[in-house]
């Protein structure tokens, strides 16, 4: 992995915060047809005891402050509601040419419900398939690694789809490396996945960057499968083949 491939990588987000005035294009999980809209009224946040219980330090400082809030969201387009909660800070900034302070409260969001869908799955999905990628969306924010996990869970149950006659008994690792005459096109793409899952599963340490390429690596997949689209070529596969797991973790490690 070269260096450019490196800040490419380690540069993958999907998590994005919102203000009263800048709300991400997150798509509604209803229809998936329209960007969510907030409702600004509905938006409401109180500071947690221990934000309150900072305030006694010497050392105390605005920045310090946290909030917990709830949001209701609504679609355009079908007019249901999304709700949400997270947490919330404080951000201060100074603008030209007078430079007065400027502050506004920045909201993360730890749960949405419905599950935003952080790629959309087809609709020929088995919904055995389906549901464990739904459960892995619901988590991602709070928790990147049993995300990752679940993720992994996907792909054991692609395969069982793929060649139902395997060893059940037979580890993943194998299960894929027999699918290779059968499915060459996607068997090193679940292979990818696979060693993405094994870093959330024994080490609990898969990087948002991991469980976002592991995530267009699914979504490929499904839509090779379900929807007789092309394989887009990824040389990030390889990579994470290559380094069997996170290579941006690996590197780290190495300096």
């Amino acid at each position: 992995m070269n260096y450019e491939q490196y800040k490419k990588y380690n540069r993958l987000k999907f998590k994005e915060s919102f203000s009263k005035t800048d709300v991400p294009s997150w798509n509604c999980p209803h229809c998936n047809k329209a960007p969510l809209s907030l409702i600004t009224d509905e938006l409401k946040h109180s500071e947690t005891l221990e934000s309150q219980a900072r305030r006694s330090s010497p050392v105390w400082e605005p920045e310090q402050i946290e909030y917990l809030f709830s949001a209701t969201f609504f679609c355009p387009n079908c007019n249901c509601p999304t709700y949400c909660t997270g947490v919330g800070q404080h951000i201060f900034w100074r603008d030209p040419p007078f430079y007065e302070l400027n502050k506004d409260i920045i909201f993360t969001p730890k749960y949405f419900e419905p599950t935003l869908l952080l790629f959309t799955v087809p609709q020929k999905c088995p919904q055995s398939i389906s549901e464990i990628l739904i459960a892995s969306f619901a988590i991602a924010w709070i928790d990147l690694s049993s995300s990752g996990n679940k993720l992994r869970v996907a792909v054991e149950k692609i395969v069982a789809e793929l060649k139902p006659d395997l060893n059940k008994k037979m580890s993943l690792h194998h299960k894929i490396k027999n699918l290779e005459d059968s499915h060459p096109e996607i068997s090193q793409l679940l292979l990818s996945i696979k060693w993405l899952g094994n870093n959330a599963s024994h080490d609990n340490s898969l990087l948002e960057c991991d469980l976002v390429i592991g995530y267009l690596i699914m979504e490929n997949i499904l839509g090779y499968l379900y929807q007789s689209k092309s394989i887009d070529s990824n040389n990030l596969v390889e990579i994470i083949n290559a380094y069997e797991g996170s290579p941006v973790q690996k590197i780290n490690k190495e300096e």
